[in-house]
């Protein structure tokens, strides 16, 4: 993921906070808009939403690898629809 899109990211989960408490603070304060928030606090977003990505990255290709050993187990192939599933999985999951 380029830098593009992890601040992408962290905007996104920021506005999804906003959304949800209403554009309030915890004290009640109104939350400032992205591009007037410190750079730090930018960067604690992007942080997060970069740590939430990646573990729904890898847990998705955990489950592509069970898929994957299944589909090897029954059918002595890893291919699905045309597509080497095992392609698809990290040398680390492997």
């Amino acid at each position: 993921m380029n830098d593009n899109e992890v601040i992408e990211f962290g905007m996104l989960a920021f506005e999804g906070y906003c959304f949800s408490t209403k554009g309030k603070t915890h004290d009640n304060k109104k939350i400032p808009k992205w591009e007037d928030l410190p750079v730090n606090i930018q960067e604690a977003w992007c942080v997060a939403a970069n740590v939430v990505i990646n573990e729904y990255v890898s847990k998705t290709l955990t489950k592509i690898k069970s898929m994957s050993d299944a589909l090897a187990k029954e059918t002595g192939e890893r291919h699905f629809a045309g597509i080497d599933i095992s392609k698809l999985i990290p040398d680390e999951l492997k």
